[in-house]
């Protein structure tokens, strides 16, 4: 069975009070890039759990009355295809694979590419 990873875009909004400003309220971005290593038949079947998995990065955090943290799975940044599998561990069958590490991007958005620009399908035959 083919082995994937996943690179999902996540978007943290921290929000907070701040009256020295206009608004009365500050708001900063930052980005980063999770993966998930798992099985799937095929590049279509990859894509399809891949991209029902997009919202499960979705999160909030409150730190008391006026601040906030959202978090928000906003993507693909690429999927790939690892390699062939002889037989899988079962938690690779996990509703969402291995965690395989995060990317941190800072205050730079990291491209959601389209189905078509993700490598697994960009190399196919």
């Amino acid at each position: 069975m083919p082995l994937y990873v996943a690179h999902f875009v996540v978007e943290i909004e921290d929000q907070w009070i701040d009256l020295t400003v206009e608004a009365g309220r500050r708001t900063h971005f930052k980005y980063f890039v999770h993966a998930q290593l798992f099985v799937a038949e095929n590049a279509e079947a990859a894509y399809a759990k891949a991209i029902l998995w997009v919202d499960g990065f979705g999160d909030a955090i409150h730190d008391g009355p006026g601040d906030v943290t959202t978090y928000r799975g906003i993507g693909l940044h690429d999927l790939e295809e690892i390699l062939h599998l002889e037989s899988s561990s079962k938690e690779l069958e996990e509703i969402y694979g291995i965690d395989v590490g995060v990317v941190a991007f800072g205050e730079t958005k990291p491209e959601v590419r389209q189905r078509e620009a993700l490598d697994v399908f960009r190399n196919a035959d």
